[in-house]
């Protein structure tokens, strides 16, 4: 088989309702690469740095990226934001290069109606990373569908003061008993990301609760992902209020002065009495 030219049949995207499995034939054994794909660490550094090499700005997203930032719980889904503009070149690279068909049922795949209720926070495009387990799956997001007010998305390590992006190399992850439902499935495959890997961006702790505030106000009360956001937002604000704060890996200038790590100056008030999130600068 040519590389890239596996097409899937529409059967890919469409077969999951009574059955929660794939045929092993729907996913291509190209050149040693063979499925399946697991979320964690390793998949999210492939998937990042295929999307560089393609000149496609990338920052992870979801219960993955909040697990870097400390919250002990994982997702089954690996979630990245793109730039607006950028899905179809993301699409024909991923196939081009990690050979993973995107799903052509799109948002009436029944995994994402099932996982959302059919609400309009489904991504863009997703990919099944899995065979075996077709909730398993890649999702991109395009910026403006997700969080407009995200600066424009670049590639390349951002500056050590940027207040928005960071790389996930920077955490020295601690366990953290915020949230209820401990690692889930896949949290013994979210190992560190290594200094020496592909940079993986992500959002700072500040960005990431100013991106949550938005999404649980904007989806309030809407399908499951309020939920995930809204524990989130809520993790994040215990996680980095006081006495529970959660430093970088300190970086040393040439001196031997430390520059510091960052630290949250927000604290989230969450009242689900009165349904109010609300961000308060301290």
């Amino acid at each position: 088989m040519a590389l890239g030219s596996y097409k899937p049949s529409q059967q890919c995207g469409n077969s999951y309702c009574k059955k929660y499995l794939l045929p092993p034939t729907h996913y291509p054994q190209v050149f040693g690469t063979y499925f399946p794909y697991l979320p964690g660490t390793s998949f999210t550094m492939l998937i990042s740095e295929l999307l560089s090499e393609a000149s496609i700005a990338n920052v992870y997203w979801g219960t993955g990226a909040w697990f870097v930032l400390g919250l002990p719980k994982v997702g089954e889904d690996t979630q990245f934001i793109i730039p607006d503009g950028s899905l179809d070149a993301a699409a024909r690279t991923l196939a081009a290069k990690a050979y993973i068909p995107v799903c052509p049922a799109g948002h009436g795949c029944p995994i994402m109606k099932g996982r959302d209720g059919g609400a309009t926070t489904v991504p863009d495009l997703h990919f099944h990373i899995n065979h075996y387990d077709a909730c398993l799956t890649l999702d991109l997001f395009a910026k403006s569908s997700l969080v407009p007010a995200l600066p424009e998305l670049r590639l390349g390590v951002p500056a050590v003061d940027d207040p928005t992006f960071t790389v996930a190399s920077n955490f020295r992850r601690e366990s953290r008993g915020v949230a209820a439902s401990g690692q889930g499935r896949f949290g013994s495959r979210c190992t560190p990301f290594s200094e020496d890997g592909p940079a993986v961006q992500i959002l700072t702790p500040a960005a990431a609760v100013d991106a949550l505030v938005y999404l649980c106000l904007r989806h309030f009360g809407k399908g499951a992902h309020w939920i995930t956001w809204a524990d989130g937002l809520f993790g994040l604000g215990v996680l980095y209020s006081d006495g529970a704060k959660y430093e970088l890996e300190a970086e040393h200038s040439e001196s031997g002065e430390s520059r510091g790590g960052y630290e949250h100056d927000y604290v989230v008030a969450y009242s689900v009495a009165t349904s109010n999130i609300v961000l308060v600068d301290k």
